[in-house]
């Protein structure tokens, strides 16, 4: 009989789109040569997806042919409003490229942004689906002028770092 309701369940939490881990994996270029800020953010095609069911009502259906026709324009803004950079105390507006859906899920996002030629301070705010995932981890790889690595969570979203000229 136990092994029925074990059965039972394990096949209730199959239709789940639950998981141990939310995460989201951000690597932002700041190139150099173009003065350009180039971002492509990795993340749970339907974690996104259950942000905005659960906030907005409304089903994107990422990478299918049945997609919400103004999903590019709802993960931008989204993006915009939770992923900030600041150069040398200055907002940097992000420009929304395009997205990929893999087949494991995964749904890639790219964006880029001008920067200028000197960079003195940077910092980042990356709030991405942590008002929905209290255990989502947002890890940022930088690269270009300054090479570092964090993880941003619900209790440390922003970070500043300071380079030498």
């Amino acid at each position: 009989m136990s092994s029925f309701i074990a059965n039972i369940i394990l096949f209730a939490f199959s239709f789940c789109n639950l998981h141990a881990h939310y995460i989201s994996i951000t690597n932002a270029k700041l190139n150099s040569q173009n003065n350009k800020l180039e971002i492509s953010i990795q993340l749970t095609a339907h974690d996104l997806e259950d942000y905005f069911f659960i906030n907005d009502k409304l089903q994107l259906k990422l990478g299918s042919t049945k997609e919400y026709e103004n999903s590019n324009q709802l993960i931008s803004s989204y993006i915009s409003d939770h992923l900030h950079f600041k150069i040398n105390d200055k907002s940097i507006p992000l420009y929304f490229i395009g997205k990929e859906v893999n087949n494991d899920e995964t749904l890639e996002l790219f964006f880029e942004s001008k920067i200028p030629r000197n960079i003195n301070k940077i910092t980042i705010e990356n709030t991405i689906l942590i008002e929905t995932f209290s255990e989502q981890q947002n890890i940022i790889h930088l690269s270009g002028y300054l090479k570092e690595s964090f993880t941003f969570n619900d209790k440390l979203t922003s970070k500043t770092y300071s380079l030498k000229n």
